[in-house]
């Protein structure tokens, strides 16, 4: 939808092409783009094909996807937004995914069907898709990785300096992490800055 909105300030016209009879945009993008004199919403349609000559784009063929009928849509460009789906196919099978390929966690945490694997922003975020919420999905999935590592701890010894992988600390106060540099500082390893 926001993609469709930003067109029609170079486009005479914007037709929305979309495979299903719902959109998934928030509510509010939804009614400033369907209530775009500019926008026009081809539902339950998917592009088959694009032609043109020498010239350039001339239209595309879509199929109606109740009925199987295939149109010819005159078209001068085409814009794809199709990339809103998780990145999450290498994951199959390792990690349980919904029917959309979106990572499922626990209800109520960050924790995933593999103990102490935790996710993060978009590839378990179906409906908010925004940069903000995928930053406090990320403190989240943090938090939610260090209790698991202090209940590890708690149960099965302490964990040592060596057994924990970092790659880098990016300030003086991670948060969610605050109690992990003490921790580091009395074994005596130092902290390395990235520049980042």
């Amino acid at each position: 939808m926001e993609e469709a909105t930003f067109l029609t300030r170079y486009a005479e016209h914007v037709t929305i092409i979309h495979r299903f009879d719902f959109l998934e945009a928030s509510k509010i993008m939804q009614k400033k783009a369907l209530s775009n004199k500019k926008i026009s919403v081809l539902w339950m349609h998917e592009v088959a094909e694009a032609y043109g000559s020498e010239a350039g784009l001339e239209g595309v063929k879509v199929v109606n996807k109740s009925t199987g009928e295939v149109s010819d849509l005159a078209i001068s460009a085409l814009f794809f937004a199709i990339g809103h789906s998780p990145a999450t196919k290498f994951l199959d099978g390792q990690l349980e995914l919904d029917d959309f390929g979106y990572i499922k966690c626990l209800p109520g945490s960050s924790e995933t069907s593999v103990p102490g694997v935790f996710a993060a922003g978009d590839v378990k975020d179906p409906k908010y898709k925004q940069a903000v919420v995928a930053a406090g999905s990320g403190c989240i999935a943090a938090l939610d990785a260090e209790h698991s590592l202090q209940a590890l701890g708690g149960s099965h010894g302490s964990m040592s300096i060596d057994e924990i992988a970092c790659s880098h600390w990016t300030s003086n106060v991670v948060p969610g992490f605050t109690g992990v540099q003490p921790r580091i500082a009395e074994q005596g390893v130092e902290r390395a800055e990235t520049g980042r």
